[in-house]
């Protein structure tokens, strides 16, 4: 229910923006917001508070949302124990809260932002300057993270895995896409780091009368941040009763197998596999990385 809840505010969130919906300008001069996951919402709240919309939800969620002028564009800079990230050209941001957590704090933010000031753009400058977005993460000391139930797979290998077989997975990174491969990808296709606890997924979004009838097109980038515990948790059937942690345990073995298969088919068919890339260390002190 919480999942059908978030996607509805995710649409809700991408609207919103879409519609120019006015707010109050963020009290500094550089109309930048600073938030960081774990952060209680009322503290944002307070921290800005003509800004930050408030919205509770039945189920136990809460909603702080801020949208910003189309033509004033905010920043969001994600406030971390040793670093930042700045998110630039902003157009509106939700973070969410689950009340029924012991320790309740902003798990979850979902970043909407235009590519560039320009409301349109040519696909080639789009993909240059989303390219540049991709560097700009890496370089901030994000590592690249390849789902668990994809083949560890790197650069154009990873690509074609996609293409060729819709399977869920997130592209390298570190593999800049040629114009024709950038228009071969579809919407939401995404690229996912982490760094420390937490963990970021980036997208862009077109539509589909621009790709086929228009040189320029209005592109909107999507991040996603989680914490540790939100993405692992994302492993779980939400309508589990059980505790989460046992219930991953079993999940990520299952996980593994299905890598595992994948990969054995993929290498007696010459595809190299990264066996040095690691998972990220599950929350929970059973599990045997």
């Amino acid at each position: 229910m919480k999942r059908i809840i978030l996607a509805g505010v995710f649409l809700f969130a991408l609207c919103s923006c879409e519609r120019r919906i006015s707010k109050e300008r963020i009290a500094d001069g550089n109309n930048t917001l600073t938030v960081r996951i774990g952060q209680p919402g009322i503290d944002l709240k307070n921290q800005y508070p003509g800004a930050v919309k408030v919205e509770r939800q039945p189920a136990g969620l809460t909603f702080y949302q801020v949208n910003w002028r189309a033509t004033e564009k905010g920043k969001i800079k994600l406030d971390m124990s040793d670093s930042s990230l700045v998110f630039d050209d902003v157009l509106g941001m939700v973070g969410t809260e689950d009340n029924g957590e012991k320790n309740p704090g902003i798990y979850r933010l979902t970043i909407i932002s235009k590519i560039t000031d320009s409301n349109q753009i040519s696909h080639e400058d789009a993909r240059t300057k989303f390219l540049s977005i991709l560097k700009k993460i890496k370089s901030s000391g994000w590592s690249t993270l390849i789902p668990f139930t994809a083949p560890r797979l790197r650069g154009k290998d990873m690509l074609n895995y996609l293409l060729e077989t819709k399977n869920p997975t997130s592209l390298d990174s570190s593999y800049d896409l040629s114009i024709s491969e950038w228009m071969n990808i579809d919407n939401l296709t995404s690229w996912e780091f982490n760094k420390g606890k937490i963990f970021l997924e980036v997208s862009f979004s077109r539509t589909s009368e621009e790709i086929e009838a228009q040189a320029f097109a209005s592109y909107v980038v999507r991040y996603t941040v989680k914490s540790e515990v939100a993405y692992f948790k994302e492993f779980i059937d939400s309508n589990a009763t059980e505790p989460w942690g046992s219930l991953l345990i079993d999940e990520l073995k299952n996980s593994a197998e299905r890598r595992r298969s994948l990969e054995e088919r993929l290498e007696k068919n010459g595809i190299k596999i990264d066996k040095e890339y690691l998972n990220p260390k599950p929350p929970i002190s059973s599990f045997d990385h």
